[in-house]
């Protein structure tokens, strides 16, 4: 798996992160189901926004 993100503080208490996670390989397999794949779609994306007052 690979993970790559970065985090930004600014001077009034504002925080903004933001991370993304893929998966490395090949995970479909042309021989089963569609409800047997739970893991050929695995990217993710996250934001998150913190104020410190």
């Amino acid at each position: 798996r690979f993970s790559i993100g970065a985090d930004f503080t600014h001077r009034t208490g504002l925080q903004v992160g933001v991370n993304y996670l893929t998966y490395l390989g090949d995970a479909d397999e042309d021989d089963k189901p569609y409800e047997q794949l739970s893991l050929s779609d695995r990217d993710n994306l996250s934001l998150s926004v913190k104020y410190a007052f």
